[in-house]
């Protein structure tokens, strides 16, 4: 078996036509399994649900006129590796390390994080990102804050794509 040499490949959006065609076939059929097949339809395998997640981020952003950027990533990841993830500065990763936010492993001199833990941490980040703005809307909303009861209606049914259009009002602590 050969052996690819894995590199950062950034793919524009092209014409809107077939990406829209796609991403509606995905959309109109939420189906549990999807598959591959060769011109002959002789030989088809199955897309594996990690594939199929990938291909509708891409799908949805390349509709949206974004490029995207696929980058291979090790399971186990440096600290510049895991900050670029999180969106943080590396000094506030060597923190979180520090402070066992997040489990990591040395390699010499060198933190080692896998990648299923940053994921891990990030996730858990969100939610209780999501549970501060839910408990500031729902605040907002019973102190009569004009935009909170949409902030609140969309935290419930949030996707993690999409955002709020309406604006939460400061609340002070009580």
């Amino acid at each position: 078996m050969s052996q690819t040499a894995f590199s950062q490949e950034t793919y524009l959006p092209g014409a809107a036509g077939p990406v829209t065609r796609v991403r509606d076939f995905l959309v109109s059929h939420n189906a549990p399994r999807y598959f591959l097949e060769d011109q002959s339809r002789r030989d088809r395998v199955e897309l594996p649900p990690e594939i199929y997640r990938a291909l509708r981020l891409v799908v949805d952003a390349l509709r949206q006129g974004l490029a995207v950027t696929v980058a291979p990533t090790g399971q186990t990841l440096t600290t510049q590796q895991a900050a670029d993830l999180l969106g943080v500065s590396r000094p506030t990763v060597i923190k979180l390390l520090a402070g066992k936010k997040i489990p990591y492993e040395r390699a010499g001199s060198h933190r080692r994080i896998m990648l299923r833990d940053l994921l891990a941490y990030r996730e858990q980040r969100r939610a209780e990102q999501y549970a501060a703005l839910e408990a500031a809307a729902k605040k907002g909303t019973a102190n009569g804050c004009r935009g909170t009861a949409e902030a609140a209606s969309f935290l419930k049914g949030r996707s993690g794509v999409q955002r709020p259009s309406g604006h939460l009002c400061p609340v002070a602590e009580s």
